[in-house]
């Protein structure tokens, strides 16, 4: 592996999460990732986009 890529240091996430992980008094929302499931709704939205063809990057403003 390239020295460049060996010396790259971690991001802060990375920090908070290393530091928070195994810890049974901490909630780990550094990632994002939660412990339920997708609601009915969302998963049938995400379906539908997927149907129309909506598979790309929406512009940073949303969609009109």
């Amino acid at each position: 592996m390239r020295q460049a890529i060996l010396n790259l240091e971690e991001s802060k996430i990375r920090e908070v999460a290393n530091a928070g992980m195994g810890r049974g008094d901490v909630l780990p929302f550094w990632f994002g990732e939660s412990d339920e499931g997708t609601p009915e709704a969302v998963r049938a939205a995400a379906i539908a986009s997927l149907q129309a063809g909506e598979t790309f990057y929406s512009h940073n403003l949303g969609l009109p």
